[in-house]
């Protein structure tokens, strides 16, 4: 897999295989129900969004439930995207997501699905790759609007120390890291470290060593031909059994027995999880 080194959210995004599923240029007074997660953009005017309208200027993000778009007014448009992820998983970059929120849409964002939104009107050769291209790239600079301005969003990415320390953790998680030694690798105290960390993540430095041992663990059973033992080891296990019965207390199921179903499933995208609460600006 091709990552970026040292980026998080892009190895994060990547593991989870994210897609987006479809493109709408909303125009006149068209309009039609959509499910999260997605975005809508409006570029000019209005949308109408369930009981309340979107402006111009805004982004809505929805991370899970349903809602009516609809331009306003006959002369507003704009552009809804919808995402899916093959590989789900419960990561807390997923389930802190809230589940319906607007925000201020940052101008890079607006330019891109201004693009975008032209592309998918004219329908001109290469317009799939496009809005593949250009709506993952909406869906990060979503993501980033949504840490930098909405305070309930858990994200690490608001606390360099936290964001250095998941970074420390993805590049060599075969380490038994230890809140004390990654706070030591970063620069701060433990109690500090351990303390931002649950508050900007909603978890401990030690359970997301386990979770993401645990999501690394799934990508080596679904993309390759390894045993069971050398995905342990990949992974920062010293024995097979430690590691099937942490696979087991993570997922529910063993190892190969998770294997087999992943191998059965390829392709069947599915929306992360996401919290259910409705932040609004």
């Amino acid at each position: 897999m091709d990552m970026t080194t040292g980026d998080v959210l892009s190895e994060v995004l990547e593991t989870a295989r994210l897609h987006v599923r479809d493109a709408i240029a909303l125009t006149g007074d068209a309009g039609q129900r959509f499910g999260g997660p997605l975005a809508a953009i409006p570029l000019t005017g209005r949308l109408g969004a369930g009981r309340s309208n979107v402006p111009e200027g805004d982004l809505l993000f929805m991370a899970a439930g349903s809602e009516w778009l609809a331009p306003v007014r006959a002369s507003d448009f704009g552009i809804v995207l919808q995402f899916v992820f093959a590989t789900p998983f419960d990561h807390p970059f997923f389930q802190n997501l809230p589940g319906r929120a607007r925000v201020k849409a940052p101008d890079e964002l607006r330019h891109l699905a201004q693009t975008l939104f032209s592309h998918v009107r004219a329908q001109q050769p290469g317009v799939g790759l496009l809005q593949r291209t250009l709506g993952s790239a909406i869906f990060v600079l979503a993501i980033r609007a949504l840490g930098a301005q909405l305070p309930q969003y858990r994200t690490p990415m608001r606390d360099p120390a936290v964001y250095e320390a998941i970074r420390r953790i993805h590049g060599d998680p075969r380490t038994d890291w230890s809140a004390q030694s990654l706070a030591a690798a970063v620069g701060v105290s433990r109690a500090s470290l351990y303390r931002r960390f649950e508050s900007s993540v909603g978890i401990s430095p030690g359970e997301y060593l386990t979770t993401w041992r645990m999501v690394r663990a799934c990508e080596l059973l679904r993309l390759g031909d390894a045993s069971v033992a050398e995905v342990a080891d990949a992974v920062g296990y010293r024995s097979t059994t430690s590691f099937s019965r942490a696979f087991a207390r993570h997922h529910g199921i063993a190892p190969s027995a998770w294997r087999a179903g992943a191998r059965d499933s390829v392709g069947r995208a599915q929306p992360p999880r996401a919290s259910q609460g409705r932040a609004k600006r």
